[in-house]
């Protein structure tokens, strides 16, 4: 369900959609031929694959712990203005505010301490976790399962973030 909502999010309907759907029927003779938001074409699904997989004896940082969250605040802050002014810290929120060049510091510092990869809480949610394994990485007993229209997980996350799959597109 995890893997599902992070990957999925990218679909959802950004606040002004709505403005813009009404100014696209409001266009007389046009062809209603645009994607909507909120919507995932089923043509998505064949392209990934879902994976599982036994991990052992690997190390993984769980960056959002205390111990690591100073660990990564004394080595990066440097780098990253934050304005105390507006009472922004260099905290848990900032990690979780997508700012992908942070995002992409912490994994080169986790990977050359030599960690497996990363332990992380979703940001959809303090319930749901992920695993981001830095390659190469020798998976020993794994499976790997196509991507169905009926997968409860997937259905759940649609519903979530509120999307439909469109077997047409």
């Amino acid at each position: 369900l995890a893997c599902y909502l992070e990957t999925l999010a990218r679909y959802r309907r950004p606040p002004e959609a709505e403005q813009l759907l009404s100014a696209l029927a409001s266009i007389k003779n046009a062809q209603d031929d645009y994607t909507s938001h909120a919507t995932v074409p089923a043509s998505w699904l064949p392209t990934r694959s879902l994976g599982m997989a036994l991990l052992t004896k690997r190390r993984f940082a769980n960056v959002y712990s205390s111990e690591w969250l100073a660990y990564i605040r004394r080595n990066l802050e440097p780098m990253f203005s934050v304005r105390r002014t507006d009472g922004q810290d260099f905290d848990l929120a900032l990690l979780l505010s997508q700012r992908r060049a942070l995002t992409r510091r912490i994994a080169t510092l986790v990977y050359r301490l030599g960690y497996d990869g990363i332990y992380y809480q979703s940001r959809h949610g303090a319930d749901l976790f992920n695993w981001a394994l830095f390659e190469p990485f020798d998976l020993a007993s794994q499976t790997v399962l196509d991507l169905r229209m009926e997968d409860p997980d997937l259905m759940e996350a649609l519903k979530r973030l509120n999307l439909t799959l469109n077997p047409n597109l």
